[in-house]
């Protein structure tokens, strides 16, 4: 293939790929890319804020004065596992399907510019190992990364339910949805794509809830779904693409 065709045909899956795979509101700069060869995993994280309102959800403890007053308990080990496990899958169909080279999470997280922009996630975000809560990813913060990572653009990635209510006599239903946010900023600090993939709603029966605790043992299975669904839309996308 000549390099003419090589160009074309990598920019049409590169961008098929993560429009497909972001496919909620996604924008992307083909041209920009295009260009990316190799890339670096940043910022992992998950808000912790949609969910517990009202039920036991992974958590145990999330209630709604906790999240009026601004503060979070620390995670509880089912909520740790649940983060860290669906994180080790979705980095693995990242890694599989990719346009471009994904840089070993070890190199990304051990250098010494990484490092030195940690700081408090304060409980409001889950940072699934090996990540460090770093802040928010702003161009200037990109160019820096990329330098020190060597890389061609940074990778930033955001997790959070969307919630659906629906009450009926003394009963409220409430189904949920597992979202995730992606930005990709070039080493010349441009955006080089913004997009969000989604899991389907999930039902959640909510039960009695007593001061924002809920009682329904169950739950913790439908979030299980929820990422399965997620994952599962995520890679059949990436496959659909890289077939292209």
């Amino acid at each position: 293939m000549n390099s003419l065709k090589q160009y074309v045909s990598y920019t049409l899956i590169a961008t098929t790929l993560f429009l497909t795979a972001c496919a909620t509101g996604a924008k992307v700069n083909s041209e920009l890319l295009s260009a990316v060869q190799t890339t670096a995993v940043v910022s992992v994280k998950f808000d912790r804020r949609g969910q517990g309102a009202g039920t036991n959800s992974i958590t145990g403890s999330l209630t709604e004065m906790g999240k009026w007053a601004g503060k979070y308990p620390d995670p509880t080990e089912g909520e740790a596992t649940f983060y860290n496990t669906f994180n080790g899958r979705a980095m693995k169909i990242l890694d599989e399907n990719a346009p471009f080279t994904i840089q070993s999470r070890k190199t990304t997280v051990s250098n010494a510019s990484y490092k030195a922009l940690k700081e408090d996630a304060k409980n409001r975000y889950f940072i699934p190992a090996p990540y460090s809560e770093i802040g928010d990813i702003t161009p200037e913060k990109a160019i820096s990364l990329c330098k020190a990572l060597n890389v061609d653009a940074v990778l930033a990635i955001k997790y959070e339910f969307r919630e659906k209510k629906s009450t009926a006599f003394m009963a409220t239903e409430v189904s949920r949805s597992l979202r995730g946010t992606f930005e990709i900023i070039n080493k010349d600090g441009e955006v080089v794509l913004e997009g969000a993939s989604q899991s389907e709603f999930f039902e959640i029966e909510s039960g009695v809830t007593i001061g924002g605790f809920g009682v329904n043992s169950e739950e913790r299975e439908v979030y299980n779904e929820m990422a399965d669904s997620f994952l599962q839309n995520f890679k059949e996308d990436l496959i659909a693409a890289e077939s292209m």
